[in-house]
């Protein structure tokens, strides 16, 4: 059981720090191309909303695979308890 909640939390743990990163970069790109005249103030502003929601993409699949990290923790858990059950 442990191991499984493990395993999926490492993958939780990989693609969150995949979505900081991203952001990260992407956050940076937009506003050097604001700073250096490449985006006016409305094409910033635009590329930071079409940023914002897509971060908030990311962060409804993070809490998807969250919840099933903890779906597949119990799910094993039961498979343990089913287990003994049949032995007694």
């Amino acid at each position: 059981m442990l191991q499984s909640f493990k395993k999926d939390a490492d993958k939780v743990k990989g693609y969150l720090q995949h979505v900081l990163d991203e952001n990260k970069e992407s956050l940076a790109k937009i506003t050097e191309y604001y700073i250096s005249g490449e985006f006016t103030r409305e094409e910033y502003e635009t590329k930071l909303r079409q940023n914002m929601l897509k971060m908030q993409d990311q962060m409804l699949a993070l809490n998807v695979m969250k919840k099933k990290a903890v779906e597949n923790a119990v799910n094993a858990g039961m498979d343990v308890l089913m287990k003994v059950v049949k032995i007694i």
